[in-house]
């Protein structure tokens, strides 16, 4: 489960069983190392600063000593990957707009739909919104659609960092 501030797994009752914070990357890369059973495959993406870990679903970058971790699969290694309201890859538009969420601007099949979003969203005080100038910065977890359909959700993500 990705929430705004770690990645969450939860037994069936909804229990946490290990929790890892996004602050802790390679913590996060272990942890998903020894879950997935396999190394992942690595991009370092320099003079950016930022390195790509991925493995099948599931990708982590890391960068200023934090790990931000992208799902393109419903579930990995036989768990479920979503957020607490229970969006995942496959939920609908219709399941995501039902939540309170941030909306951002980016239509990227150009059909007149905003296709990213933002769940759990929250203001970062201290912050200027890039998609919102003039206001306070929001994080949230990220929400990828592509038509009507979760594409990508990942965590931590906001309208206030450009990289």
């Amino acid at each position: 489960m990705l929430s705004l501030s770690s990645l969450t797994v939860v037994d069936q009752d909804g229990a946490p069983l290990q929790e890892v914070p996004f602050t802790d990357p390679d913590g996060m890369i272990r942890y998903l190392t020894d879950l997935l059973g396999a190394d992942p495959v690595v991009t370092d993406l320099s003079p950016k600063g930022i390195m790509n870990y991925e493995w099948a679903g599931v990708r982590v970058s890391t960068r200023f000593s934090m790990a931000l971790v992208s799902f393109s699969a419903p579930d990995i290694a036989g768990l479920p990957a979503r957020t607490a309201e229970g969006i995942q890859v496959g939920s609908s538009r219709d399941d995501v707009l039902a939540l309170p969420h941030y909306e951002g601007m980016y239509d990227a099949d150009g059909n007149g739909s905003v296709d990213w979003f933002g769940l759990e969203p929250r203001e970062a005080p201290g912050t200027e919104s890039l998609t919102y100038p003039g206001q306070a910065g929001t994080e949230f977890i990220g929400i990828d659609l592509v038509g009507d359909t979760v594409s990508t959700i990942s965590a931590p993500s906001s309208d206030f960092r450009d990289v």
